[in-house]
């Protein structure tokens, strides 16, 4: 056997053991007592199989923390199975676990939100960086200001939770005793600013504007959700303003 394809059919052995035959083992990797072929793949199946779940478990530890390790190995394998590593950045391999969550519910039914939230908080972390800009960028415009538009920077990213998962979260980063399911719908927005990744919820009519303004809205269009506020337009500047202050807006144009 060639060293290109003893080196494919390890690769094979130790991803997909079932497509590995045992005569194709003996006949690439030699026994040494007390260890046989097959014993010895799998060493390296097995460290494989950890090095999956520690990967999974830098991105989801929370998630983590909710199963347990044992429960957690068993979704890192099961996970795999189905969506196995197919990059040599081993940082992409949790991109999928939130929809195999959704697809195999956990006993609580909130677990495939809760990947949602961490995977955003790991891919804002990783965002290209941009410069946000203050909201003086906006007062520039002066009367043309309800026609300016807005481009966010690159780490913000809105989510739509089936269940409210943000109590879980804090609760899992302290404790192994997480609260009761809340199956109240969220909308959260995660970004980075500087350093450090943030999130929080948002109301509907924030989430709204938020929307609006991230497909291309004008600013009048962003403020027409708080049409039923009490007071739209002081809901609306303050909106605006906490947009501004956490960084969220990489620039502002006019028309």
């Amino acid at each position: 056997m060639k060293l290109g394809e003893l080196q494919e059919m390890l690769a094979r052995a130790i991803s997909e053991p079932d497509s590995v035959g045992p005569e194709l083992l003996q006949a690439g990797i030699s026994a040494r007592a007390p260890l046989d072929a097959a014993a010895r793949a799998n060493i390296y199946r097995e460290m494989y199989r950890f090095r999956l779940a520690d990967a999974l478990r830098a991105d989801f530890p929370r998630v983590a923390r909710l199963l347990g390790d044992e429960g957690f190995l068993e979704l890192s394998a099961a996970y795999a199975s189905v969506y196995p590593s197919a990059s040599s950045d081993i940082s992409r391999f949790g991109r999928h676990l939130a929809d195999f969550l959704g697809a195999h519910p956990g006993p609580r039914g909130d677990e495939a939100d809760l990947a949602r939230l961490e995977w955003a908080l790991a891919e804002a972390f990783t965002a290209q960086d941009a410069e946000p800009v203050t909201q003086e960028a906006l007062g520039e415009l002066g009367e043309a200001a309800a026609e300016a538009r807005f481009t966010f920077v690159p780490a913000l990213k809105t989510l739509v939770l089936e269940h409210d998962v943000l109590p879980l979260w804090a609760e899992l980063e302290t404790s192994d005793e997480p609260p009761a399911v809340d199956r109240t719908g969220a909308h959260v927005a995660v970004w980075r600013q500087g350093f450090q990744v943030q999130h929080r919820a948002l109301g509907v009519e924030e989430a709204e504007a938020l929307a609006r303004a991230r497909s291309g809205a004008t600013l009048a269009e962003v403020c027409e959700p708080f049409g039923l506020s009490p007071d739209p337009q002081r809901e609306a500047f303050r909106t605006l303003a906490g947009w501004f202050a956490s960084g969220l807006v990489a620039r502002v144009d006019g028309p």
